[in-house]
């Protein structure tokens, strides 16, 4: 049987191993968030954009009319190619 000590030594041990590895992957997910993020526009300013109020942008998100993407809780909308069409 092992000692509370061993056991704890080990503990440590996989904790330091486990950070070691989640550091570097966390920073490489941020940074993919942010390349993302740079050539997407926020709800508020797809609205501004479209002319349209959130309740519209949230329908038309809903029905497949907004190309998007969420990261979290936040929404981000693809910047529109060939004009705009508010139709």
């Amino acid at each position: 049987m092992h000692k509370v000590e061993d056991i704890l030594q080990s503990m440590e041990k996989d904790i330091n191993t486990m950070s070691s590895i989640a550091s570097p992957l966390f920073h490489k997910i941020q940074a993919q968030n942010k390349l993302l993020t740079q050539n997407a526009l926020s709800c508020k300013e797809i609205c501004e954009l479209l002319g349209i109020t959130e309740p519209t942008l949230i329908k038309r998100r809903k029905l497949g009319l907004i190309p998007f993407f969420q990261l979290g809780r936040n929404f981000y909308y693809l910047k529109p190619e060939g004009g705009i069409n508010n139709g």
